[in-house]
Formats: structure tokens, C-alpha cells, sequence
């Protein structure tokens, strides 16, 4: 949406509005102005209509009604009412509605009270006609108020929306014409309010998370692709090599024994890739459940018992009793494989892997340490990117891809776990902190 569009609903609905406003007030003013002048009237013909009473119990004035009726209308005219029987007083308001058509609309040139004399009545009037064009008038000044507050109002709106909006629609042609090729957009504040350079600032962090995401993922199709296309050249590589001419039985053989090395790294390069997008892609966790690690690392190490046989390893763990925890069976099983698998195949000849299980208040804690040599890096945390190689020569000696520590990683934030890597002067360790099962009573 344009901001003009904006200025211009944000307008419209502040003028309704007001339009609302300005006629209940004026429509409440007008109900109360005429409402009190009518009971200042009635007021004033009851208090005649009272004295009228009061003299009545007086038996004389009863002998004679018609000398009662001009006393008590002499004595009413100077209060400024009218004392009139009830025909003279019709031939009256036919008269003033004739001279005066306006006048009595709905209520009549006089308000009237009736006091009854005898067998004859006596009906007392109040004036009503100019204080009904006095009305009349307050309530077409109240319209003619409301009507130019109205547009001040709407006016006042659109240059106040207008100057709030304004800087929005700097950023917003900044941000239009800013270059994105190369990742790297930063917005400029168009003003000095607070509340423009917090969301500037607060764009400026989101689009530098987004390049950083970018950035990420621009480096993670990369060393994909290369990963992809070594194996994929060197099962190309030897399978020309073999057809190139004739070759006796044990050279076809030597060709497809290595045809199938690189065919299995290749699969297992994209069985990692696919489970670390589906980790990243993933929505929700799957269910968890009641898991002892203690069981886990051991029938992993079982499963890597060759490995470790093979470079003369010294295993050491230290489990604690309980160690059930609260994950889902295969991210448990995957970082628990993977972790030692690392630790399996990066670890000097002859040296010390230690696993430890530390029960804490609310977590179990998984601490593995290897032997290795020291690793130059700068931000622990890189080595957690895919294909991250602080060495090559690692990986070309141990076969591996570089998915491990990223599989573990992206697992860890799938479900709310903590994946830490301490400082080790000599050696590499893994921390990974799982919630602990709750207790079935």
C-alpha cells in the first residue's frame, strides 16, 4: 500500500469519526437546550397555575368567576403569562399561527396550563415563539459548528497524517531503489524521530540477518555442488579409464570397487544433504520420547567398535544413573552417531575419547572430548557451517563431508537443545545439553 493510499483512508476514517462525534454533541447540546428551556417554562406555569390555587380556597372569589379570571390575569401579566378562557385563548394561537406560520410547529405560539374556576377554566399561557426561534437558531449555529469543525478537523488530519507518513515514503523510495546484488542493503533514516530511526535501526538488523542468511546459504550451494561434483568426477574419471580398452577380470574389478566407493560417498553426501534441509525446512519437531543416552552411547559404540579397534582408541565414560531423556528417537539417534563418529575418526592414533552423562536440575548433559590437534579457528561456532574444513587433510584422511557438526547443529536448534563447543588447548569437545524425561509415578 502507498502511503498516499494510507494518508488518505487514515484521513477518511479520522473525518467519520469526527463526523460521528460532532453530531452526537451537537444532537445532545440541542436535546438540552430545549429541554431545559421547557422545564424553565413548565417550571414558571406551575408556579402561576399554584397561586391561581391558592386564592381559589378563598370561597369569594368563586361568587363571581369572570371579575376572579381578570384579577388573577392582571396579577399573572406582570410574570409575563397570559390568562385567557379556553375559547379565547384557540381564537388566539389560530391568530398567531396565521400571522406567524413558523411559529408553534409542534408546540404552539404559547405553552399553556389549565385551572379550573367554577364550572369555567382559566387557561394560563407562557410566550413560546421566540423562545422556539431561539432554538431554532442555537441549533442551526450547533450544525454550522459541527460542520466547520468537521473540515478543520479533516484538514488538520491530512497535513498532520501527511508529515507522519512523509518519512515513510522516503524510506519506502529509498528502499525502492536501493540495489540488492550484492546482499548488501542498509537504509538511511529520512528523519531524527525516534521512532523513524528505531525502525530504521530495526530494518537495518533485519535486512543485515537476511544477507547474513544469504550469504549462508550462497556458500552452502557452493561447497555442495563441489562436494557433489568431486565424487561424481572421479566415478566418471575411473569408468573412462576402464572402457578406454580392454582390461582383464581383476582390472574390471579394481574399476568397479572404486566405481562403488565413489557411488557410496556419493550417497551418503546426499542422504546428509537431504536430512539437513529437511532439518532446516522442517516446521515442527517430531514427538518426543523417553530415551536412556547411556543405552544410546553404548550401542553406538558397539556399532564403531572397528573403527576404534582399529586406531588403537581408549574409550572412557563416566554415565550416571538416570539418564533418560525427553527427545525424538531418531534427532537423539543421529547426533549421538554422528558426534561419535567424529570423535571416532578425528582423534589421534592412541588417544582418549571421554563421554561423560551429567545429570542436572533440568537437563542431562552429554560432554564429548577427543584428542586432536589443535584447531586454528578463530569463531568456534564456523565449524558448525556445512563443509567447514579448518584442515583438509582431515577429512581426506577420514572420508569425511564436512555435514556432521552442521546435522548436529541444525538438529540442536530444530528442538530447543544447547550445542556448545568449549575451549580446548589440546583437543576437541561437544557439549549438548538434552531435557531430562519426566518421572511416571
Amino acid at each position: 500500500m502507498r502511503a498516499s493510499s494510507m494518508r488518505g483512508r487514515m484521513t477518511a476514517a479520522f473525518a467519520l469519526a469526527l463526523a460521528v462525534l460532532m453530531a452526537l454533541v451537537s444532537c445532545a447540546l440541542i436535546w438540552y437546550s430545549r429541554f431545559a428551556e421547557e422545564r424553565n417554562a413548565d417550571a414558571v406555569l406551575r408556579m402561576g397555575a399554584n397561586a391561581v390555587r391558592q386564592e381559589l380556597e378563598d370561597e369569594t372569589a368563586l361568587r363571581d368567576p369572570a371579575k376572579f379570571i381578570r384579577q388573577q390575569s392582571e396579577e399573572l401579566r406582570k410574570d409575563g403569562l397570559i390568562v385567557e378562557t379556553p375559547a379565547a385563548s384557540a381564537s388566539h394561537r389560530a391568530n398567531a399561527a396565521r400571522s406567524s406560520p413558523a411559529a408553534g410547529a409542534g408546540t404552539g405560539a404559547l405553552r399553556t396550563v389549565r385551572v379550573s374556576v367554577g364550572s369555567t377554566a382559566m387557561v394560563i399561557g407562557l410566550p413560546w415563539q421566540r423562545t422556539e426561534e431561539r432554538l431554532r437558531a442555537q441549533a442551526a449555529a450547533l450544525v454550522a459548528l459541527a460542520i466547520f469543525g468537521i473540515v478543520v478537523g479533516t484538514g488538520g488530519a491530512w497535513f498532520l497524517v501527511g508529515r507522519t507518513l512523509s518519512p515513510i515514503e522516503a524510506l519506502s523510495r529509498e528502499a525502492d531503489g536501493t540495489p540488492v546484488d550484492a546482499l548488501q542493503v542498509h537504509l538511511n533514516p529520512p528523519s531524527t524521530d525516534a521512532e523513524i530511526l528505531h525502525l530504521v535501526a530495526t530494518l537495518n538488523g533485519l535486512l543485515g540477518r537476511l544477507s547474513q542468511a544469504a550469504s549462508a546459504q550462497a556458500r552452502f550451494y557452493a561447497a555442495a555442488s563441489h562436494e557433489l561434483r568431486t565424487p561424481l568426477h572421479t566415478l566418471a574419471g575411473h569408468l573412462e579409464v576402464g572402457l578406454s580398452r580392454q582390461r582383464s577380470n581383476a582390472e574390471y574389478r579394481d574399476v568397479m570397487e572404486e566405481a562403488s566407493r565413489q557411488t557410496s560417498r556419493l550417497s551418503s553426501l546426499v542422504q546428509d544433504l537431504l536430512i539437513l534441509t529437511r532439518l532446516n525446512t522442517a516446521p515442527v519437531s517430531p514427538a518426543t520420547e523417553s530415551i536412556d543416552l547411556a543405552e544410546l552411547c553404548d550401542r553406538t559404540l558397539a556399532h564403531l567398535a572397528p573403527g576404534i579397534e582399529d586406531r588403537r582408541l581408549s574409550i572412557v565414560t563416566h554415565f550416571t544413573k538416570d539418564s533418560k531423556v525427553a527427545a525424538p528417537p531418531n534427532h537423539a539417534e543421529m547426533i549421538v552417531r554422528n558426534l561419535l563418529e567424529n570423535a571416532v575418526n578425528y582423534t589421534l592414533e592412541h588417544g582418549t575419547i571421554s563421554i561423560g552423562l551429567h545429570n542436572l536440575q533440568e537437563s542431562v548433559r552429554l560432554d564429548i572430548r577427543n584428542d586432536c590437534a589443535p584447531l586454528q579457528v578463530a569463531d568456534r561456532r564456523q565449524l558448525l557451517e556445512p563443509f567447514y574444513r579448518p584442515d583438509a587433510s582431515r577429512h581426506s584422511e577420514s572420508g569425511g563431508n564436512g555435514l556432521g557438526l552442521a546435522i548436529c547443529d541444525a538438529i540442536a536448534r530444530s528442538d530447543g537443545w544447547e550445542l556448545e563447543l568449549p575451549e580446548e588447548s589440546q583437543g576437541f569437545r561437544v557439549v549438548i545439553g538434552f531435557p531430562r524425561a519426566p518421572c511416571l509415578l
